[in-house]
């Protein structure tokens, strides 16, 4: 937190800041204001450190989605998924061979389908605008569910932050025609596959409590425990799911 408010955040207000002054100086002509307001000995050093942020920066996304994977499955909202825990000691460090593959071609493909970076502007723009606004909705919910706070006080809150990711998001909502309907497609396709995961474990729950109501109780493992709920509860699968 500490490196956040004393170097991070200072260094991005200066650099986007110094973005913007080269930029209305040079009457909005410059293209890639970042790399050329370096002085001609400083671009290769530039070039280099701003690679290895990207190689760092793709390792935080790498983590972040073994991680967010890992929570999907515990909540059964998603299929089951081969998780290799890599270290003895910190349980947080995980590997996921499928979720790395998927990752990997995902990447290969946005890089032959859009052909250079500035092409993925528009995909970027919806992803980020986009999750602004879901954050912001999901907070209303835990805010009127978890923390029980009041409707009036919750939802002046969510508009103060609405207001702002909605603008943002309908500011890049013309450009869904030019290539940010990946994004979209992405996101249509993981509800798609989560809530018929979802939907089929329930089915199979129900109908196998239906099956098991003729029989005894000990004879039925879902009912005997008392603790499996389907897909969606948060609680372990039921014995019938696949």
């Amino acid at each position: 937190m500490l490196a956040w408010i004393a170097i991070v955040f200072p260094s991005l207000l200066l650099s986007y800041f110094g973005q913007g002054a080269f930029v209305l100086a040079h009457g909005g002509a410059p293209q890639n204001p970042f790399f050329q307001m370096l002085p001609a000995w400083g671009l290769m050093p530039m070039v280099v450190l701003a690679t290895a942020a990207t190689v760092i920066a793709s390792q935080a996304v790498i983590s972040g989605a073994f991680s967010l994977t890992r929570q999907a499955v515990q909540l059964n909202i998603l299929p089951r998924i081969s998780i290799l825990h890599t270290s003895e000691t910190q349980s947080g460090q995980i590997y996921m061979p499928r979720v790395n593959l998927l990752l990997a071609l995902g990447v290969m493909l946005l890089v032959v389908g859009f052909g250079e970076s500035s092409a993925l502007a528009s995909a970027y723009g919806i992803s980020v605008t986009g999750e602004m606004l879901m954050t912001t909705i999901l907070l209303f919910v835990v805010m009127r569910r978890l923390w029980k706070w009041r409707l009036s006080y919750a939802l002046a809150l969510a508009l103060v932050f609405g207001f702002i990711d909605t603008g943002f998001f309908l500011a890049n909502a013309v450009k869904i025609a030019n290539g940010g309907w990946v994004s979209i497609l992405v996101a249509a396709g993981m509800a798609l596959i989560m809530s018929t995961w979802i939907k089929g474990t329930r089915y199979l729950f129900a109908r196998g409590s239906i099956m098991c109501s003729a029989a005894t109780r000990s004879a039925c493992p879902s009912a005997a425990s008392g603790r499996r709920r389907p897909a969606g509860h948060g609680g372990s699968q039921s014995a019938h799911a696949p």
